[in-house]
């Protein structure tokens, strides 16, 4: 007779559970994630678990390069071609999403635990203003009753200039 091999199992984050209770939501975000593996036919391993567990400790604006640079500040030995992978399949399992795409990268943010926002995003530093306003969702809310369209989702994303950047850009690049 065989061993039997120990199941692992990790306590639910703090921020999972609260999401779960606000949204209803039934599962929390490590068990969609290895949902979606298993339908992938991926197991979920040490390095996936630290690339979530990452993902999911801070509502920063990251890319995978700073996801692995912090993972590495850690001392989890994770590969950045595993953490570019795992990102990928985070999207595919709407635990993260795409903030901003530029030619400097393309940053993500978790999305679990989170109300809604949107994003202001300045073209020279990149950095990423996090914004909510009930007067634009009641806006939105009211064209798609008018309009009889049924909403899954939006994003609105405002590029422009910061604070900090706005007297360094010449009046043509402002309009």
């Amino acid at each position: 007779m065989g061993r039997k091999a120990r199941i692992q199992r990790s306590p639910m984050e703090p921020a999972a559970v609260e999401h779960a209770v606000a949204t209803g939501e039934r599962e929390p975000p490590e068990a969609i994630f290895r949902r979606v593996l298993r339908q992938r036919g991926l197991r979920y391993t040490r390095e996936r678990r630290e690339i979530l567990r990452e993902v999911l400790a801070t509502h920063d604006h990251l890319d995978a390069l700073q996801i692995h640079e912090r993972l590495r500040a850690r001392k989890a030995r994770v590969s950045q071609a595993t953490v570019y992978r795992t990102v990928a399949l985070l999207r595919e399992s709407r635990i993260l999403r795409e903030v901003l795409h530029s030619p400097q990268g393309t940053r993500y943010e978790h999305v679990y635990g989170h109300e809604h926002h949107e994003h202001m995003i300045c073209l020279r530093c990149g950095t990423v203003i996090e914004f909510s306003s009930p007067d634009l969702e009641r806006i939105q809310d009211k064209a798609c009753r008018e309009n009889r369209f049924v909403p899954i989702r939006h994003h609105l994303e405002i590029r422009g200039y910061c604070k900090a950047c706005r007297p360094r850009v010449g009046r043509r690049e402002i309009g």
